[in-house]
């Protein structure tokens, strides 16, 4: 897939957790989901730490933080 940079903003919420205190989850971040988000550009992290399926164990936070991205918009 070809992606481009546009100038849409985009959320992307990572159920690792915020702080990257892990070995882990720092190499993923820098190494996956930085360079990832980098490529489409104009984005936003909103880290939510939990299952990969955050959106169904945490609906209302999920909702908050998307709720937070789309008023906060210009």
């Amino acid at each position: 897939m070809d992606l481009r940079q546009t100038d849409v903003p985009k959320l992307y919420i990572s159920s690792r957790d915020g702080d990257l205190t892990d070995d882990e989850s720092k190499e993923a971040n820098e190494k996956e989901l930085i360079p990832y988000l980098e490529k489409m550009g104009n984005y936003e992290i909103a880290y939510l730490p939990g299952s990969h399926f955050i959106y169904k164990t945490e609906p209302e936070k999920c909702e908050g933080i998307i709720e937070n991205f789309l008023n906060n918009l210009e």
